[in-house]
């Protein structure tokens, strides 16, 4: 996955977490960024695997990533764009965490 496909993922979780209400817990976490991740990539990327392919990274059925990834989309209202502010704004922000990060070890 390139880097700029995973900024664009966590920008559509804030999106998501803004618009409804999620409990995130150890046993969907996973689910989440998987869906999301797999949004990215369709977005945002040339080539990209199957669903399939998707669900036996992520360990879950092709039914419930397709059943996640259509809810996670109309939970977006459809709005996968990025504006390039947005997207610039996030990254320096990965890119201050990473630094810090390093920084601490």
């Amino acid at each position: 996955m390139e880097e700029s496909t995973l900024t664009i993922s966590l920008i559509y979780i804030d999106r998501l977490c803004e618009k409804i209400q999620i409990e995130m817990s150890n046993n969907n976490i996973h689910r989440l960024i998987l869906t999301s991740c797999l949004i990215a990539i369709k977005y945002n990327e040339d080539d990209y695997y199957s669903n399939t392919h998707y669900s036996k990274v992520g360990g879950i059925s092709m039914q419930e990533l397709n059943i996640l990834e259509d809810e996670f989309i109309v939970g977006l209202d459809w709005n996968v764009w990025v504006d390039k502010d947005l997207f610039d704004k996030y990254n320096s922000y990965l890119k201050h965490y990473q630094t810090l990060v390093k920084d601490n070890k």
